[in-house]
C-alpha cells in the first residue's frame, strides 16, 4: 500500500500550474493518513517518531515531518476513518525520484517497517502549491 502511495504523485497536476516557491516554501508536501494495528498504539507511535520519521527525513529532498491525531471537528460527531496524520515537506525539482527513493527503501533495512502499523488503512496523497502561501495579518 505505502509503495503504491509513494509511485502516486501528479494527480490533478495539469490542471493547476506549479508556483515556484519563495525562499523558506516547500515545493510539495506529502499527506500519510494512518491507523496502529489493534491494540499496538504505543508500539505504533514509539515507532513511527523513533524509526519511520528518522528513515523517511535521510531521503535527499525530504525536509521535515511532523505528526498529528486526527479528531473530529466537533464531538458530537463520528470518530473519524483515520487515526493519524503525518505530513512530510519535500523540496524538490524533481519529485518523481524523491517518491520512488521512498518506494525503493520501505521494507529494507534504510527503512524498516513495523507490523504495529496496519498497512490496510495506510493512504496518502501528494500537495503541491497552486498559490502562495498567505499568513494572517501580512498581505
Amino acid at each position: 500500500m505505502i509503495a503504491a502511495m509513494a509511485s502516486t504523485t501528479d494527480r490533478g497536476a495539469a490542471s493547476h500550474p506549479t508556483i515556484a516557491p519563495e525562499e523558506n516554501d516547500v515545493r510539495h508536501q506529502f499527506f500519510v493518513r494512518s491507523n496502529p494495528a489493534a491494540g499496538r498504539e504505543d508500539d505504533y507511535n514509539r515507532w513511527y517518531d523513533e524509526v519511520h520519521l528518522p528513515d523517511v527525513l535521510r531521503i535527499p529532498g525530504m525536509v521535515s515531518a511532523q505528526r498529528f491525531r486526527i479528531t473530529a471537528p466537533r464531538p458530537d460527531e463520528p470518530a473519524p476513518e483515520f487515526g493519524y496524520l503525518a505530513i512530510y515537506e519535500i523540496d524538490t525539482e524533481d519529485l518523481p525520484a524523491v517518491m520512488e527513493q521512498l518506494r525503493l527503501r520501505i521494507g529494507t533495512p534504510a527503512m524498516m517497517m513495523s507490523d504495529a502499523l496496519d498497512l490496510a488503512t495506510t493512504s496518502g496523497f501528494m500537495g503541491t502549491p497552486i498559490g502562495p502561501r498567505r499568513v494572517a495579518g501580512k498581505s
